[in-house]
């Protein structure tokens, strides 16, 4: 076997390592090796095996991760048995049994062990459940509604600050997202001191960092970074007399250097006064020098007004008391329902994934012989994958490994600890909504190197050959470069070395830009097609999302065809080939726009696969069965009915439902079940007719009948499986309906009423449920970005690369160093941002922004051989991909973006309207 030194380095180095691996580095490798070296470097005796083998902890973030590894080793040992010497082959065979009972798997498993292991100490029930994401919701939306309602009985004179500022609903809402949240908010509730007077005064003093940051900011941004440098070249060029080369004068020597805060401040009426009115080009040496100097002048203004936020804050004295009162009071009601959250999983024998952390972290501080036991039992620790922690699970690793101070001190019987092996990559961390956090990993990176553990860095990719690689990393370093100290969020930028070969040919990227003047919307119905309207900005953006999708289509079309001739690498031919549709991958941001490139690979006759992050219970015959469930459960939900009316259950056609709803306009569901006199033609009574008799039937019987039984009755009786079978993607449809079947039937919520209210918080939070998987084979893959991490793929396209990042940020914010955050409304009903929730937001905004650059370098690594890039044509670089990517080549969109044409491995190609229509 083959590896590179710093594979080697970190397969075979004794003793504590951190090991930051790269994309398509041969990570999983790697861990497999060390895995496997540190269980059969001694030889045991078969009697040891299991225990040796129990020694090594490895752990991971998902059970996918986990079964992956298991198998990998599972399968290594057996290659090695089969290939094993006789008198070795004994040994490994012991090996292959030993690991079997291996601890190898998430970080949740092993907690929930652990609190099992000891019942005792922790008091639970050892045959306690962990609730899943659904069912938590709606124990967490049963404590809230309890203590809302004790609050209001108890305080309906003088009622709490908190239900002055917010509706019950609202106070509903945000409370169950806190709950959600769990350790991060109450680290930051930790930060709240006793007193509003005392909040305050901690706002004040978070300002001033906050100032600081706002100017590290201003002064490092490229925008202004260029705006200062372009003035100062034409200071020498500006004439006195000119009203624009009076302001270029003015400014120049003023930027001759970092402007301090101070500066700042007293520039705010200079820089507010620009006038960007009249100039004479006459005057100036040429009239490309006047528009450079209005352009400097702008793009300077405008950098500074994007800061002025914070630098030029004026604190409204009412609005900072009311939310600082607010906040000590939703404090009190948060800390209230949570104790009453524990209270009823206490008394369902019933833990979630935040309570098997906490829960875990406590029994470590408050018995000391369990970690001291655990300590003396493992001899190795392996975290994979360790940029997607959380601040409470780096606590329990450090435990475990003794490296915190009350850890060593409880260890201090034994002379070992385990040794701590990390693996991740912080330019990978694109899981902050589930609670990663980045600044995590970095702090074990900083820890672990001031133990005198040297890092091992895997740079070398055996993914992407390197025309390809070397564009990558071209983007990479520009996203992730800044001009000043990194914050703990945000990744230095590594470059990746090619292992591959080179590859034939130059071109290896395609970008595709959509040029949007002179479009129009067509409308459903050919005959009505309208010119685009800005004030429809919703259809023309569908509109302009369907011409992208047919444009991907078309080309995926010709890349199969041979058009761009063999762009594959067949690794066990070793030969390059033409690529057949399932080498395709189309990742997305979001899965908002799977539809239109579903429907324009459909009509294309493309065959492809949707892997859903979101969106599997918004498939159309997933909510046709959801529909009759909910009309079961409550007949007088019309919305539900009209649909299962309408749905091919039924086939009902709009003039019959207009007859029924003539008969009677109160109640749908009595015009239904008295519609024996409706003079209707002899098809819409058939249809009638089946529809009344299936639901008067189904709901005579659902409490005597469990959900999947009366969903399979409504198969059976309405044909409704045949029906879809015979529309498109017939196959996905029906697999797609025996999944929720399947879902229904392993489902605890048997009656219907258990059953409707559990339905009702899945499609709130809608959790990340992927269609039934079909065959992949041969079928171009959608999925999104998220989905995609940990898989590689021959041809990558990222269309949709215009989408700006859209972060809808609630009304609270909880931050570790700042606590709780709130908007508040005005009188008239407007929310206003206090100075918390002000610095909350930039910070976020800086966070999502670091994540988001993360985000595409984890799409644009998961490559192979080939790129499909597509986006729409801007007048100005704003931070969307696509403005960002051709910054960082020289092409930015104010200088007029990408000439069309082969430019080393990218070819740019433009689409117009006049062109294609």
């Amino acid at each position: 076997m083959h590896f590179t030194s710093a594979q080697s380095q970190a397969i075979q180095l004794s003793g504590s390592l951190v090991v930051t691996a790269g994309a398509g580095s041969g990570k999983t490798r790697v861990l497999v090796e060390r895995y496997l070296r540190l269980l059969t470097e001694c030889s045991p005796l078969p009697d040891n095996a299991h225990a040796h083998a129990a020694s090594l902890l490895a752990i991971t973030f998902t059970e996918k991760a986990a079964r992956e590894m298991r198998n990998r080793v599972r399968t290594t040992i057996e290659d090695r048995t089969r290939h094993a010497l006789p008198d070795e082959r004994q040994l490994w065979e012991t090996w292959r049994s030993a690991v079997e009972s291996a601890r190898i798997g998430t970080i949740h498993s092993f907690c929930a062990n652990l609190l099992r292991d000891h019942a005792v100490e922790t008091g639970i029930d050892p045959r306690f459940t962990v609730l899943d994401e659904v069912d938590s919701v709606l124990l967490m939306t049963e404590s809230v509604d309890s203590v809302l309602s004790n609050t209001v009985q108890n305080h309906t004179n003088t009622p709490h600050p908190v239900l002055n500022e917010f509706g019950l609903h609202e106070l509903r809402d945000m409370l169950i997202q806190m709950l959600q949240a769990g350790s991060e908010v109450r680290l930051a509730l930790q930060q709240i001191p006793a007193t509003a007077e005392e909040l305050e005064q901690q706002w004040q003093e978070q300002l001033q960092h906050g100032q600081t940051f706002a100017k590290q900011d201003l002064l490092a941004s490229l925008a202004w970074r260029q705006a200062a440098a372009s003035i100062q070249q034409l200071a020498t060029l500006a004439p006195a007399d000119d009203r624009v080369g009076s302001q270029i004068i003015r400014f120049a020597p003023w930027l001759t250097h970092d402007p301090t805060l101070a500066d700042l401040d007293a520039a705010n009426v200079m820089l507010a006064s620009i006038n960007l009115q009249g100039g004479s080009a006459r005057k100036w040496s040429s009239a490309a020098n006047l528009r450079d100097a209005k352009d400097a002048l702008k793009a300077l203004r405008l950098a500074y007004q994007e800061a002025s936020t914070l630098l030029q804050w004026q604190a409204d004295t009412d609005l900072e008391q009311r939310v600082a009162q607010t906040i000590l009071d939703l404090k009190a009601i948060y800390l209230a329902t949570e104790t009453d959250y524990t209270r009823c999983k206490t008394a369902r024998d019933m833990l979630d994934f935040d309570d098997l952390e906490a829960r875990t972290m406590y029994l470590f501080k408050q018995y000391p012989h369990v970690c001291q036991r655990w300590q003396a039992e493992l001899q190795v620790l392996m975290v994979d994958e360790f940029q997607d922690t959380n601040e409470q699970q780096r606590g329990i690793i450090y435990a475990l490994a003794g490296m915190t101070q009350s850890a060593i001190a409880s260890a201090s019987s034994h002379a070992t600890l385990p040794c701590l092996f990390i693996v991740g990559d912080g330019k990978q961390s694109i899981y902050r909504f589930r609670g990663a956090d980045v600044s995590v990993f970095r702090q074990v990176q900083s820890d672990m190197l001031n133990r005198g553990k040297t890092p091992v860095v895997l740079d070398t990719s055996f993914r992407t050959h390197p025309a390809l690689l070397g564009w990558i990393n071209t983007v990479s370093e520009g996203l992730f470069a800044r001009s000043r100290e990194l914050y703990p969020y945000e990744m230095p930028f590594e470059p990746l070395q090619a292992h591959r070969p080179a590859a034939h040919g130059e071109c290896w990227i395609e970008l595709h830009l959509l040029d949007p003047r002179g479009f129009h919307v067509v409308s459903e119905n050919p005959s009505e097609e309208t010119e685009s309207d800005p004030n429809q900005a919703d259809t023309s953006q569908q509109a302009l999302h369907r011409w992208e999708a047919n444009i991907i289509a078309q080309r995926i079309k010709a890349l199969v065809a041979g058009e761009a001739g063999p762009v594959v690498y067949d690794h066990q031919q070793r030969t390059w080939r033409i690529p057949d549709y399932g080498d395709i991958a189309l990742l997305f941001q979001a899965s908002t726009v799977f539809e239109y490139y579903e429907q324009a690979l459909a009509a294309a006759q493309i065959p492809y696969l949707t892997t859903a992050g979101r969106g599997y219970y918004g498939r159309k015959e997933v909510q046709d069965l959801l529909h009759l469930l909910r009309v079961l459960h409550d007949p007088d939900d019309e919305l539900a009915l009209v649909g299962v009316l309408r749905s091919p259950l039924f086939a009902l056609d709009d003039a019959t439902l207009l007859h029924l709803r003539l008969a009677n306009p109160e109640r749908l569901w009595s015009a239904l079940m008295q519609a024996e006199s409706l003079d209707l033609p002899a098809t819409s009574r058939a249809a009638l007719d089946l529809a009344r008799a299936t639901l008067y039937d189904l709901s005579q019987r659902r409490g005597r009948r469990t959900v999947v039984e009366l969903l399979r009755e409504a198969l059976n009786t309405t044909g409704y499986l045949a029906t879809i079978s015979g529309l498109a993607n017939g196959e996905r449809r029906r697999a797609n309906v025996e999944k929720l079947l399947s879902a229904t039937r392993q489902s605890r919520h048997t009656s219907l009423n258990a059953f409707s209210r559990y339905l009702e918080h899945v499609l709130r939070i809608e959790p990340r449920e992927g269609e039934s998987p079909l065959e992949a084979e041969g079928s171009v893959r959608l999925m999104t970005i998220h989905r995609s991490k940990g898989l590689e793929f021959p041809i990558v396209v990222l269309s949709n690369l215009s989408r700006r990042a859209h972060h809808r940020l609630p009304h609270w914010l909880a931050q570790r160093g700042l606590g709780l955050a709130l908007q508040l409304r005005n009188r008239y009903g407007q929310w206003q941002d206090p100075l918390v929730f002000t610095l909350a937001r930039e910070q976020e905004k800086q966070m999502e922004q670091a994540e988001h650059e993360r985000l595409l370098y984890v799409a644009l690594t998961r490559v192979r051989d080939y790129l499909v890039l597509s986006g729409t044509v801007a007048q100005q670089s704003k931070q969307d991909w696509l403005s960002r990517m051709v910054q960082v080549q020289g092409w930015a969109w104010e200088q007029g973006g990408p000439p069309p044409g082969s430019h080393g491995p990218v070819f740019v190609r433009y689409h117009s309207v006049a062109a294609e229509s």
